[in-house]
């Protein structure tokens, strides 16, 4: 049996809703045969978003982490291939802290690079026509912050053999009262989610 963790965050920057944790909730293990599938919704804080993963991570002891998290200036599902030994927050987390010029762990590696099979997952998407690229930066606020720690945690994890983060779009629903946002329909973010899992596990 494959042992899966998933995680999505909690809303931030003054949204209600955040489309990471609507996929990740609604995401049916049953679809799958042969993988327990483990799913944690992170808070939107630099301080606790990584050690959360870490807690979950070693209790359920998965083979494969996958985070999501939204990226509200995206128009499609960005593979990000690059997590950075940075923290420069551009707005305050939900516990009101920004920091800046900081590193994720104090004397770490400059940066890790994923190793889910990213191009495989780009192209697995494409082909069933949902947009998707590879991202070489996963920015420097808490999204970075969780995909650095899950790399960090790794190293010295034999059971978890591969990590890595994607971002999302807004939905179609979110972006109802923000004209120019682009967005993804749920619809499409949920068969983009079982593509990338399907392709983890082929």
């Amino acid at each position: 049996m494959y042992k899966l963790l998933i995680t999505g965050f909690e809303p931030f920057g003054g949204d209600t809703e955040n489309p990471s944790e609507i996929l990740v909730n609604n995401l049916s293990e049953e679809r799958y045969e042969q993988i327990n599938i483990k799913k944690v919704i992170l808070p939107v804080t630099v301080k606790e978003a990584g050690k959360q993963l870490v807690e979950a991570l070693d209790a359920f002891k998965p083979d494969t982490v996958l985070s999501l998290g939204l990226n509200a200036g995206l128009s499609h599902i960005a593979v990000e291939r690059v997590a950075l030994n940075m923290i420069d927050a551009r707005i305050k987390d939900n516990n009101g802290d920004q920091p800046v010029d900081r590193p994720v762990v104090k004397e770490g590696e400059t940066a890790y690079f994923s190793t889910l099979p990213t191009r495989e997952m780009v192209r697995a998407l494409r082909k069933e026509k949902i947009p998707a690229k590879l991202s070489y930066t996963a920015g420097t606020y808490v999204c970075n912050v969780l995909f650095y720690a899950a790399m960090h945690a790794a190293r010295k994890r034999e059971h978890l053999k591969r990590c890595g983060f994607v971002h999302i779009p807004y939905t179609h629903e979110q972006v109802l009262t923000k004209p120019g946002r682009a967005s993804l329909s749920m619809a499409t973010l949920e068969s983009a989610l079982d593509v990338i899992v399907r392709t983890l596990y082929p």
